[in-house]
């Protein structure tokens, strides 16, 4: 089997397969405000109506997967086809999220 991926701030959930039987977990290190991020995460890859879904959605070009952040600061990445999109979604949303923090 394959090689557990490198170590991250943010600990990513799977099951070691290529193929995803759930949809992967990261865990930002601390909580986040939605309503900040929706304003200075791009306009249209982002989605947030707390009336009608509790978390922001965001969706990346590549690796082509949507992430579904909430306010504990759990995000689900789901559309991944591979382990290494979900780390490298992981690693795109951290940075992001490290200049906005």
């Amino acid at each position: 089997p394959g090689r557990p991926p490198p170590p991250l701030h943010y600990p990513v959930d799977y099951d070691g397969k290529d193929k995803f039987t759930g949809e992967p977990l990261a865990d930002a290190p601390r909580k986040l405000n939605l309503n900040h991020l929706t304003f200075h995460l791009p306009f249209d890859k982002v989605e947030y109506e707390p009336e009608q879904f509790p978390g922001l959605i965001y969706r990346l070009d590549y690796p082509k997967v949507v992430c579904l952040i909430f306010g504990s600061g759990k995000m689900v990445i789901t559309g991944a086809r591979h382990k290494d999109e979900i780390l490298e979604a992981v690693e795109i949303i951290k940075d992001e999220l490290a200049d906005l923090l």
